[in-house]
């Protein structure tokens, strides 16, 4: 009999929403650059995020001449970290909105709708940087400011209350999550009606939310609402990625291998064209690809994927983002599959060395690697260190599941 190897375990990042960064426009922030700021937000909504980045660069050293605790460098300084996350330069954007939050805190306007958008870019930063403690913490602050507002903006607190739910979910919270996620969709809906790109924004945020839960029929149906509404719109821009990746992601876990290839092939097209080759959105997109890629069998097709997901994310994060043990971890299943062994050992090993050495990083995912690494010492016939690392896993599992015992949502 032959001996049954167990199924490597592939873990696909999914995208999750691309948040709507909130255009600083009201009175509270109006500036003598303002020319400025409108060619940078034409910019940056057309997706040329590297032209953005330099106009409001220019704004932002122009707006120094005002001052150290202007508001005007405040609203400089939130322009130019929206251009840095867009182009998945993270810890510059988290910079930039501290520097400016501090202004705006100091300030005579420290509750003001620019105020309240900083402290909600910011905790979304937290977020792309794996602090979802931190990333919640100064999001809720925002939301409160926002609710006890007399006459509330509701395109701020319909952001605040998306991008706090979105933060929850990352932490595990998911009725507190959707009950948030509901509430933003009833203002959308107030406020832009039923057709619009931010109302399909956050039915794909829902999609995201029940897959979490494992009501796999209300996730499928939001990411299609999503969709139609999408199709309705002329040049909807890059946020119909969202829903086009997380729709394929969710047929190609589901096995529904037809009708993921074309959603995830349309997505990497439009990842490319509106991020550029090099982006960590289109990494995303180029990763679920490389998985149905995977999952067909058609191994040498994916591996030039994933390693080109990996150099992008190397290129893109701090050497210890978890993005970077995501495609390390993903690479290695690869290079299982080819029976490249070597290769395959040295890829999980870097990917848990990531893991030990991130502060806050995701147990289930590190699990997931610490199999694909017993499953291959297992091929390589060294059952004993396989077990090893079994135990390891199942330790880790334990642990996390007492904590929820402990702690329960």
């Amino acid at each position: 009999m032959r001996p049954q190897i167990p199924k490597t375990v592939l873990v696909l990042v999914a995208t999750a929403a691309i948040i709507l960064w909130p255009q600083i426009a009201p009175a509270q922030c109006d500036s003598s650059f303002n020319r400025n700021n409108d060619a940078g937000e034409k910019a940056y909504q057309e997706g040329r995020y590297k032209d953005a980045e330099l106009i409001w660069l220019d704004a932002w050293i122009e707006a120094e001449k005002f001052g150290p605790n202007d508001e005007r460098l405040a609203v400089a300084l939130h322009n130019l970290a929206k251009a840095y996350g867009s182009e998945g330069k993270y810890s510059q954007a988290t910079t930039m909105l501290q520097q400016g939050l501090a202004i705006w805190e100091k300030g005579p306007h420290p509750d003001s709708p620019c105020a309240v958008a900083t402290m909600v870019d910011l905790g979304w930063m937290y977020s792309e940087q794996s602090e979802p403690k931190k990333a919640a913490a100064i999001m809720e602050k925002a939301l409160a400011i926002a609710e006890k507002t007399p006459d509330p903006v509701l395109y701020q607190l319909a952001s605040g209350l998306r991008n706090l739910a979105n933060v929850l979910m990352d932490l595990g919270e998911y009725a507190h999550a959707e009950d948030l996620m509901n509430r933003s969709l009833d203002l959308r809906i107030k406020e832009n009606g039923n057709g619009s790109s931010l109302v399909a924004d956050t039915f794909n945020d829902l999609g995201e939310l029940y897959r979490l839960q494992g009501n796999m029929a209300k996730a499928e149906n939001a990411y299609q609402r999503s969709l139609a509404i999408y199709k309705k719109i002329h040049d909807p821009g890059p946020n119909v990625l969202a829903p086009l990746n997380n729709l394929g992601w969710f047929y190609l876990d589901q096995g529904k291998f037809a009708e993921a290839k074309p959603l995830l092939g349309k997505a990497l097209a439009l990842a490319k064209k509106f991020y550029g080759p090099d982006h960590p959105e289109t990494a995303k997109v180029m990763s679920n690809l490389a998985g149905l890629y995977d999952r067909e069998g058609k191994h040498t097709l994916a591996e030039p994927l994933r390693t080109e997901v990996l150099k992008i994310d190397e290129k893109a994060f701090a050497p210890n983002h978890p993005a970077i043990a995501l495609a390390l971890n993903n690479l290695g299943a690869t290079y299982f599959f080819e029976k490249k062994y070597a290769q395959a050992e040295d890829a999980y090993n870097r990917s848990l060395k990531i893991w030990n050495e991130t502060p806050t990083p995701d147990p289930s995912e590190m699990i997931s690697t610490l199999y694909n690494q017993a499953v291959l010492l297992r091929a390589t016939k060294r059952e004993i260190e396989a077990q090893e690392v079994e135990a390891q896993a199942s330790a880790l599992q334990e642990k996390i599941s007492s904590q929820k015992q402990e702690h329960p949502k």
